[in-house]
């Protein structure tokens, strides 16, 4: 294959997004074709930063293209201090989990207390509610971990999965993404309707035991499952 510049191309997702366009409008500008080999998907189609620019212009003309572009630096520097806020919350709130739990140690009189959340004056989740939210998480994935799902994503070696699970309390969703006393989920960045955080398997699901398959042609989707070591998008919308 001819080489050419990444830095120098968008992707089509890339293009879309940075230049406000849609697929119809990227249908008749040129580009570049690269495949990595079988099993790894369609191949992706490069789009050199000119020609984008140009099919950007003649759409949305200067005025508009320069308006929409300062809507969006607008959108990203709140998102920005959502983000800064967020994690000003989440440093408070470990501040105050830690001193709530060394005055009730220090304290001769208080109860019996092992939570720190909880001496922190917070309702938070209890552990039967938590084991079973992961339980319903695990089963979820369970129809994903099979080699059906993975022919139906035309992947060979590997491939994404994600889950829904429906109605799940904030107080539940603080517990799985390890803060339980952040019921109101102020450390957590809301993009748009949705919450967003990024948590390791084992916060996650309590264990750092990978996920496996069961069933298929004579058990093979046992020989499948969830890798423990990366992280996993925990989304929500609408908590309640």
């Amino acid at each position: 294959m001819e080489y050419f510049d990444h830095y120098s191309h968008h992707t089509a997702s890339e293009a879309k997004k940075e230049y406000f366009l849609t697929t119809k409008d990227l249908a008749h500008v040129p580009y570049k074709s690269e495949s990595f080999g079988f099993g790894t998907g369609r191949p992706t189609r490069w789009y050199k930063f000119d020609d984008l620019e140009a099919v950007a212009l003649a759409k949305h003309g200067a005025a508009g293209l320069a308006k929409k572009r300062a809507a969006r630096k607008k959108r990203q520097f709140n998102q920005q201090q959502k983000e800064l806020a967020a994690q000003k919350a989440k440093e408070d709130l470990t501040k105050k989990v830690a001193s709530s739990s060394s005055s009730s140690a220090n304290d001769e009189n208080a109860p019996n207390n092992n939570n720190a959340t909880e001496a922190a004056g917070v309702v938070v989740c209890s552990a039967k509610d938590l084991q079973k939210l992961q339980k319903d998480i695990q089963k979820a994935f369970k129809p994903m971990i099979t080699y059906d799902h993975m022919r139906r994503k035309n992947k060979q070696n590997y491939c994404e999965a994600k889950v829904e699970v429906p109605r799940v309390p904030t107080e539940q969703y603080a517990a799985l993404i390890g803060r339980p006393a952040d019921t109101k989920l102020t450390s957590v960045v809301k993009k748009g309707a949705w919450y967003r955080e990024v948590v390791s398997y084992k916060t996650v699901m309590g264990h750092s035991n990978p996920m496996t398959g069961s069933g298929g042609r004579y058990g093979c989707n046992s020989e499948l499952g969830i890798d423990s070591k990366p992280d996993l998008v925990i989304t929500a919308a609408e908590v309640f």
